[in-house]
């Protein structure tokens, strides 16, 4: 059974010095905590969007065992509702595929 997550992260111009030093750190944490959670590890599936000077998908759907954090800089003014509509695509894609893929998944 699977579990897509998706991180919607804020890298704008705010999150200048501390908040984003802080950040990175989180995802470092995240990244280890999955990795060391023998379930986790092999059902979750993690994708990064950024919003900052853009909406960028900073990594596409990969297990977590796979999953390195990346080191994000800020930049840019706050399009979350655009980031917002993009995970929800996101999460419906991924659904489509485990569906014709007769994979099970956890609600999102």
């Amino acid at each position: 059974m699977k579990c897509p997550c998706i991180l919607l992260l804020d890298v704008s111009s705010s999150m200048s010095g501390t908040p984003i030093n802080e950040l990175n750190e989180g995802l470092a944490a995240f990244q280890q905590m999955l990795q060391q959670d023998d379930l986790a590890s092999v059902r979750v599936e993690v994708a990064i969007i950024s919003f900052g000077s853009s909406v960028s998908v900073e990594q596409d759907f990969i297990t977590a065992n796979q999953f390195q954090a990346p080191i994000l800089s800020p930049s840019g003014t706050t399009p979350m509702g655009q980031a917002i509509n993009l995970a929800l695509n996101m999460i419906h894609e991924r659904k489509e595929i485990y569906k014709q893929n007769g994979v099970p998944y956890y609600r999102p």
